[in-house]
C-alpha cells in the first residue's frame, strides 16, 4: 500500500484574487476510493492537477505512486480504439487489452473503428480500458460520466465499481459519486475536508454540522437578548431613584425660610453655569477648536450637560420664588 502526503499545500493562480489552496495539509492511502467534492471554482480539477504536478505550488507533496489523468489524452496516438489502447499502454499485450474490453462488456470489434466516430460512451469506456490496465498507479478521474446517456453512465459506474485500482474521482453526478466512492473529500475554506463515508454519509454529516451551527446561532442570539434585557433592566434600575428624587424637587414646597436661604445659592449656580456655557459656545464657534469629530462631538456632549443643569435649576428657582411670594 503507498501512501500521498500533502504539507503546507499552497497555491493560488497568477491571475487570482484569493489562494485556492492555503497551507492545507492531508494525507491518503492509495486503497481509498476517494470521491472529491465542492463548489464551482473551489479547486478540485485544480487539485488533481498539482497531484500531477502541472503547477508550481508552496509546500510538498510526496508520493511514490503513478498518477493517471483519466479521461487520457489521446492526440497522436492513432487512428483505431485499438491503436490508441496500444499508445495509453504501451506494456500491455493485444491479448490483454481484448480481455479487458470483454470483461467490461463492450463489443471487440469497437476497437477496430475510428475512436473519433465513437460515441462519448463508447469512447469513455475504451478509455476505462486503458485504466484498468494501469492497475498499479493512482487514477484521477474527472468528470467520467459528462455528456453521457444514462445507460452509458451506468455502464462507467459498474465498471469503476469493479475496478480493483485506486481512485480519486471529481464528478457532479452525485448519485455516481454515491456508487463508486466509500470516501469524500469537500474543499472548502482553502483546505481539504474528511468525511469517512459515502455521498450519503457526507449529507448526513454536512445536514448535523448545519443543524448544530444553527441551534449554536440560536442559543447565541438568546443570549445576547438576554444578557441585554438585564442590562436595560439595571439601567431602569439605576435610574428609579434619580428620577423619583427629580420628581420629589418638582413636588415639592419649600417654606418661605428655605426659600430665603436657598434662592442666593441657586441664582448664583445658574449664572455660574450660563457663564460655564457661554464660554464653551465661543470656543464651538472657533474652528480652530474642531480638530476632529470626536472633540466635536465631546463639546456639543458638554454643552448638552450644561442646558440640561441650567434647566434643572431653573425649575428649582421657580418653586423657591413661589414660596418667597406666599410669605
Amino acid at each position: 500500500m503507498s501512501e500521498i502526503e500533502v504539507k503546507n499545500l499552497t497555491f493560488g493562480y497568477p491571475d487570482g484574487f484569493e489562494n485556492v489552496f492555503e497551507n492545507a495539509s492531508f494525507r491518503l492511502d492509495t486503497n481509498w476510493r476517494l470521491g472529491l467534492v465542492g463548489r464551482n471554482g473551489k479547486g478540485k480539477t485544480t487539485l488533481l492537477k498539482l497531484l500531477r504536478g502541472e503547477y508550481e505550488f508552496d509546500g510538498t507533496i510526496f508520493s511514490d505512486a503513478e498518477f493517471f489523468y483519466f479521461p487520457f489524452q489521446t492526440d497522436g496516438l492513432g487512428e483505431s480504439g485499438m491503436e490508441i489502447l496500444r499508445g495509453l499502454c504501451p506494456e500491455a499485450a493485444d491479448w490483454e487489452i481484448v480481455r479487458e474490453i470483454n470483461l467490461i462488456g463492450l463489443d471487440v470489434r469497437i476497437a477496430g473503428r475510428s475512436f473519433s466516430a465513437l460515441s462519448e460512451g463508447e469512447r469513455t469506456r475504451l478509455m476505462l480500458v486503458a485504466l484498468f490496465l494501469k492497475r498499479d498507479g493512482f487514477a484521477l478521474i474527472d468528470e467520467p460520466t459528462n455528456h453521457l446517456d444514462i445507460m452509458a453512465r451506468e455502464a462507467v459506474e459498474a465498471a469503476l465499481e469493479a475496478f480493483d485500482g485506486t481512485v480519486l474521482v471529481v464528478s457532479h453526478d452525485r448519485y455516481f459519486v454515491n456508487e463508486v466512492a466509500d470516501r469524500i473529500w469537500e474543499i472548502e475554506d482553502l483546505e481539504v475536508k474528511d468525511y469517512k463515508g459515502n455521498y450519503d454519509f457526507y449529507l448526513e454529516e454536512k445536514q448535523k454540522k448545519a443543524a448544530a451551527l444553527a441551534q449554536a446561532q440560536e442559543e447565541a442570539e438568546k443570549a445576547a437578548a438576554y444578557a441585554e434585557a438585564q442590562a436595560k433592566k439595571q439601567q431602569q434600575t439605576a435610574a428609579t431613584p434619580v428620577k423619583a428624587k427629580k420628581q420629589e424637587d418638582k413636588k415639592r414646597r419649600y417654606s418661605p425660610d428655605e426659600a430665603a436661604r436657598l434662592l442666593p445659592k441657586v441664582e448664583l449656580q445658574i449664572r455660574e453655569q450660563e457663564a460655564m456655557m457661554g464660554l464653551l459656545e465661543k470656543q464651538m464657534a472657533d474652528p480652530a477648536n474642531h480638530t476632529s469629530p470626536e472633540h466635536s462631538a465631546a463639546m456639543a456632549a458638554e454643552h448638552e450637560e450644561y442646558e440640561k443643569t441650567i434647566a434643572e435649576l431653573m425649575e428649582k428657582w421657580e418653586l423657591l420664588m413661589e414660596a418667597a411670594e406666599d410669605a
